[in-house]
């Protein structure tokens, strides 16, 4: 296992809606990164008063490496736009808890720098979103460590 540098882009949309006194977030990303195409998808919840949240998500590379992931977030609004939207600038740090292929031994963590656009002060919405990332992870030859029962994919929704 060697630390390995991973950093590139993404864009998406991530799905809202305002349920209990929090915003329940269902995002969909795609991107191209150093170790190749990806697609990361991820449920979070946001406290709307304080604009911070908890998420839990999956990379999935083209070549069928996965990497589970949890981490948290924080929103800040950058203002209204010409056509009066406003933009968001979100920081999310995420953690690696466990992995396929590479990323198996679960050991990593990614900060994410990504603007999104809020149509409305509708919670229940679809948001548009582009950013990038850097970090690192201890990419393996797909034999290192499992962790066990650890799938954060699995307890997102359940």
């Amino acid at each position: 296992d060697k630390l390995t540098p991973l950093n590139g882009s993404l864009t998406g949309n991530e799905v809202s809606q305002f349920t209990n006194g929090a915003i329940d977030l269902d995002g969909t990303f795609h991107g191209q990164s150093s170790l190749g195409e990806f697609t990361y998808t991820y449920h979070a919840q946001l406290d709307p008063i304080h604009m911070t949240a908890v998420q839990s998500g999956q990379l999935s590379f083209a070549n069928g490496d996965t990497a589970n992931v949890e981490g948290f977030g924080l929103s800040v609004s950058s203002g209204l736009t010409d056509d009066a939207s406003a933009l968001a600038n979100v920081t999310e740090v995420l953690h690696f808890t466990s992995g396929t292929g590479r990323f198996a031994n679960g050991l990593g963590s990614l900060v994410v720098q990504r603007t999104q656009s809020i149509a409305s002060e509708n919670y229940d919405s679809t948001l548009a979103t582009f950013g990038s990332f850097q970090g690192y992870c201890m990419a393996g030859r797909g034999n290192g460590p499992r962790r066990p029962g650890n799938s954060v994919a699995g307890r997102a929704r359940g």
